[in-house]
């Protein structure tokens, strides 16, 4: 039977009974994998680059030998690289030296801390055409990659953890009785 027209209409929420809840209590329901644990606030915007051998640069073959990341909100300009020519990549470019590699690093280093100075002094707007120059094309042997960005709040460690992923990657790979994750 209808309530009458002028009696107002409530509506009463759905209770589950104590039995239930306790149920629930006793045995959650198994945590989807696909939801992630809250990570700690990550709000710095890094910009990276990773430095490429390119000996032979009309066979665009290349190696992976170290990473530039500048965070203008940190006025951090901080680079990672390899000091020797590894085996891998004697192996990879047979013609090239190993003093040759050693020479061209060693300028690559001495320019990037020649300019470090200048990153870490530098507004907003000259900080980014400061690194957009640095990292275009120039006729060398040392090319970088297009630029990526990570959110971080310790840059100086995520530099670190960029250089392991894609200059060391390939020791883990290497190693015997290594155990891929």
């Amino acid at each position: 039977m209808a309530p009458p027209a002028d009696t107002p209409q409530t509506h009463e929420p759905h209770r589950p009974s104590a039995n239930i809840g306790l149920q629930c209590l006793s045995n959650p329901l198994p945590r989807p994998r696909h939801v992630l644990e809250p990570q700690p606030a990550m709000n710095t915007l890094c910009h990276y680059s990773i430095a490429r051998f390119m000996p032979h640069v009309e066979t665009e073959e290349f190696a992976n030998v170290g990473v530039v990341l500048y965070a203008p909100a940190h006025r951090y300009f901080g680079f990672e690289l390899l000091h020797r020519q590894s085996e891998r990549l004697a192996h990879f470019f047979a013609g090239v030296d190993a003093s040759s590699f050693e020479r061209t690093m060693h300028d690559l280093r001495s320019e990037l801390s020649r300019q470090a100075p200048a990153f870490e002094q530098a507004s907003a707007q000259t900080g980014a055409a400061l690194w957009q120059e640095l990292i275009k094309p120039k006729s060398s042997q040392i090319r970088f990659s297009a630029e990526r960005v990570v959110l971080t709040d310790a840059p100086a460690t995520q530099l670190q953890a960029l250089y392991e992923r894609y200059v060391n990657a390939h020791r883990a790979q290497a190693l015997p009785g290594a155990i891929a994750s």
